[in-house]
């Protein structure tokens, strides 16, 4: 199926985002598209519908019900719109007559050709369907397909979407049961979406069951018939919206993907920086910041890691490192990651945590699913909240109720709901209550808030540089990273900066810093042969170096981690570079005699 894309000038985009803008704050106050859409709105994104379904699923199953989802996908989506129908809404919702004729004249009047080699290129009119590409669509398709949500039973059924991905959850006591309440849930949107000239896609539709982590009991084989077609429930997995949902809520697949990703990534990325040069350590820093560990970490703020894919993670993103300073492989990991400015996994996992603790916090229950399936005890701004099975699951007679989000208990045997566990994150992120409400454009906070909200940012991201601070690191090592910031040397050209990284991260071609390479070798200098060669020993003591420091600042033979040499100024900076000046004309931590090349691991060389 082919899919038109708009090219259009820039001016055309800027009054698009002008008029895009306007639209989506005057839809929010009068209610031109649901609270259950995800997609193309402000302070709503796709984990917010991911959190917001494992929740409802584990909530019903902790009131001891069987649920099972629906997964449909929009045909189509944005080429299918008639206009007709789009304006006779806005003008329903009252929307400023200006804005009715500017949308009219937008969709209207298009053409289109197909191009490819040979080609007519012939232009051809279009009369449905607004263009992708455009700033404006995403929110016009929004409020387009917004009855799609009006159909559901909010009792006994949960609906959300992301733009054009639709699922539909049921629970009952059953899941054949649950087959049939989906497949009439179906018919009622399917009648829905008929009326709007849309279609679903049927082979894109998945079915799951849910399973609790205990349940021992084989899997459901219950299909569902959809338009004629038998959807059979998918037999461990689901892929929706880029994460993948287990039917026992593990994150096995998700994050063995997640990890298979990230490596090709890597392997693709790693080839712009050899270890003699192109890219700057500086910028391949920002390279694994900007794409590794984004893909690798994607799903994190609602999707928990175990304990061995996070082991894998973790070796991966040591590769990373090493890639950025051509640090040995016998490096401590902890130096590693001070040296290259990337903090471990379990450091990344815990900020997102708590970053997406404190975005669901404060947001406005009206305006994200998620913040609406609070526990009403939690001190909001607004008291609005979601249908949910919530009662029946904190009443059930008999059983292990979960945790609530005001529990002190950290056992592992008492579980706990996802959302429930941000609210008690967030409870022990916020110094005093309420908490604030996020900056946006429907209901301002007050400065006082806007104040309350980015000290509590900055205050987890100072806590958790401080856990990177105060990881274990070897006792020869005594610097530490720098705050949201890389070391200054990386700027300079990779082989170079390669140097500085090993003698600092003592693992290097010096003498004194041996390793399994080297466990028997002298550790003497063997330029004076009379002290060991050390990182200091080198830069600052070797007599054979005396006519060498001679014309040099001081300051750079102070290579302390309090020296000037490191500091963020224009001073330290000249300094740096006659440090590097230095270690590069006199050839320091060059090797020498070397019989197995350093960036060898011990597992590779045979006894």
């Amino acid at each position: 199926m082919l899919q038109v894309i708009a090219l259009m000038q820039t001016f055309s985009k800027i009054a698009e985002r002008i008029i895009n803008q306007r639209l989506i704050k005057f839809a929010k106050l009068n209610g031109l598209y649901s609270l259950r859409q995800t997609g193309s709105l402000p302070q709503r994104a796709t984990f917010d519908a991911g959190i917001s379904l494992r929740h409802w699923v584990q909530e019903a199953q902790a009131a001891g019900l069987k649920a099972s989802t629906m997964f449909l996908d929009i045909k189509g989506g944005f080429d299918n719109v008639d206009h007709s129908t789009l304006l006779r809404r806005l003008q329903t919702k009252n929307v400023p007559d200006y804005m009715v004729k500017w949308i009219s004249n937008f969709s209207s009047y298009r053409q289109c050709a197909i191009i490819f080699p040979g080609s007519p290129r012939e232009m051809r009119g279009i009369n449905t369907g607004i263009p992708q590409g455009s700033p404006l669509s995403p929110i016009l398709f929004v409020i387009y397909v917004e009855p799609l949500h009006d159909c559901i039973d909010p009792s006994r059924e949960f609906t959300s979407s992301y733009v054009d991905d639709i699922q539909t959850t049921v629970s009952s006591n059953s899941w054949w049961m649950n087959s049939k309440l989906l497949e009439e849930a179906f018919t009622r949107i399917k009648n829905i979406a008929t009326s709007l000239g849309l279609e679903f896609s049927t082979h894109k539709t998945d079915l799951i069951h849910w399973r609790t982590p205990r349940e021992k009991v084989a899997r459901s084989e219950h299909p569902i018939v959809v338009d004629g077609e038998c959807i059979q429930p998918a037999p461990k997995a689901v892929k929706w919206l880029g994460f993948y949902f287990e039917n026992n809520h593990g994150t096995w697949t998700h994050y063995a993907n997640r990890l298979a990703l990230a490596q090709a990534a890597f392997d693709r990325i790693k080839r712009l920086s050899s270890p003699g040069g192109r890219l700057t350590p500086y910028s391949a820093r920002r390279m694994a910041k900007a794409i590794i560990i984004p893909t690798l970490l994607n799903g994190a703020e609602f999707l928990d890691p175990s304990a061995t894919m996070r082991h894998k993670m973790e070796v991966l993103l040591n590769r990373v490192k090493r890639w950025i300073t051509n640090c040995f492989y016998s490096t401590n990991t902890n130096v590693l990651s001070a040296e290259a400015c990337i903090m471990p996994v379990d450091l990344y996992l815990e900020q997102i945590r708590d970053m997406a603790a404190i975005r669901w916090s404060t947001a406005l229950p009206n305006n994200n699913i998620a913040t609406a399936l609070f526990p009403p005890g939690f001190p909001l701004h607004d008291s609005f909240r979601l249908p949910s099975n919530r009662r029946a699951a904190f009443s059930k007679a008999g059983g292990m109720k979960p945790k609530t989000w005001d529990s002190t208990s950290f056992t592992s045997v008492q579980r706990i709901l996802p959302i429930d566990d941000v609210a008690r994150r967030a409870r022990l992120l916020f110094s005093k209550w309420p908490v604030p409400r996020k900056p946006n454009i429907w209901s301002p906070p007050d400065p006082d808030e806007c104040v309350y909200y980015e000290n509590t940012l900055k205050q987890v991201r100072e806590h958790i540089h401080l856990k990177w601070k105060l990881l274990n690191y070897p006792e020869y090592y005594g610097y530490r990273p720098a705050f949201r910031t890389c070391w200054r040397f990386m700027t300079i050209d990779k082989f170079a900066a390669s140097h500085l990284h090993q003698m600092r991260a003592g693992k290097s071609y010096l003498k004194a810093q041996k390793d399994w390479r080297n466990p028997e070798a002298s550790v003497l200098c063997l330029r004076c042969e009379n002290e060991p060669e050390t990182f200091e020993h080198v830069i600052a003591s070797c007599q054979a170096l005396a006519s060498a420091r001679v014309g040099q600042p001081d300051e750079i033979f102070d290579i302390s981690p309090e020296s000037l040499i490191w500091a963020e100024n224009k001073k330290g900076w000249d300094l740096m570079k006659c440090l590097i000046s230095f270690i590069s004309l006199n050839k320091l931590n060059f090797p020498s005699n070397m019989d197995v090349f350093p960036f060898t691991r011990a597992s590779q060389i045979q006894s």
